[in-house]
């Protein structure tokens, strides 16, 4: 089994990120260089809901004026 090489700086800034919605998991993959598996596995085990947090950030965007 592969061995994950994230810093856990890097998967607490990553969990930060997807908590707040500012970014989707998918995206934040591919630019951490990771499986989506793997931050979905994060997510799972911080209780972080990235899905719901993504659209209530787009949503208040969206009704921003």
């Amino acid at each position: 089994m592969p061995r994950n090489l994230t810093s856990p700086d890097d998967r607490k800034r990553a969990l930060t990120l997807l908590a707040a919605g500012k970014v989707a998991l998918h995206e934040l993959a591919q630019v951490m260089g990771v499986s989506t598996q793997v931050l979905w596995n994060w997510c799972r085990a911080a209780g972080v809901n990235w899905r719901k947090a993504r659209l209530t950030a787009v949503m208040r965007e969206w009704k921003r004026k």
